[in-house]
């Protein structure tokens, strides 16, 4: 599985912004970053759509225990706010069906003053396809039956040692695959 990351920095409050399309190749680990994201204001949530309906709400924690919970974010990098310093993870699947498969995330952020940030990436997945699956195939053997004029040849797959056999039933003047 591939893994992408991705910082997202905004330099307001009231932000909105559509980002270039990010491409995918088959199945990707998405970490997405919000350590550049303003936060003069302090942000009260984050509501994440990864782009397949599933979102996933999060409240910042205003009030803070601080005989439990450490303020090393605060005292050194000046982040109050819990919720802009997790990284985020989603793995994305591509289509069984298609070549592409779009979706669009969206990271919408409310601050205390009332403004919002939304951020919109459009994603596209692209499914491996046959050579990127299998890569290259050795011939390890072939049959000849003369009975019923079957041809068998089996082929070893670079990637994943997969035997991969075929079968080709000669006719006339033209051959027919058996796979």
């Amino acid at each position: 599985m591939n893994t992408k990351t991705l910082i997202l920095s905004t330099t307001s409050s009231s932000y909105i912004e559509v980002m270039d399309t990010m491409i995918l190749n088959d199945a990707t680990i998405l970490n997405v970053s919000l350590g550049d994201v303003y936060e003069d204001v302090l942000p009260i949530s984050l509501q994440i759509n990864w782009g397949d309906n599933n979102i996933l709400y999060y409240d910042n924690d205003l009030y803070k225990l601080y005989r439990k919970e450490s303020i090393i974010s605060e005292v050194l990098y000046g982040k109050f706010g819990k919720i802009l310093t997790n990284t985020y993870s989603f793995e994305y699947y591509p289509s069984k069906t298609a070549t592409y498969k779009k979706m669009t995330a969206q990271f919408l952020i409310k601050y205390t003053n009332k403004d919002t940030t939304l951020i919109t990436i459009p994603i596209e997945i692209r499914s491996a396809d046959y050579f990127e699956s299998v890569y290259d195939m050795k011939l390890i053997s072939s049959h000849v039956l003369p009975e019923n004029n079957v041809k068998t040849h089996k082929f070893l797959t670079d990637k994943g040692k997969y035997i991969v056999e075929v079968e080709t039933l000669e006719t006339t003047n033209q051959e027919v695959v058996l796979v």
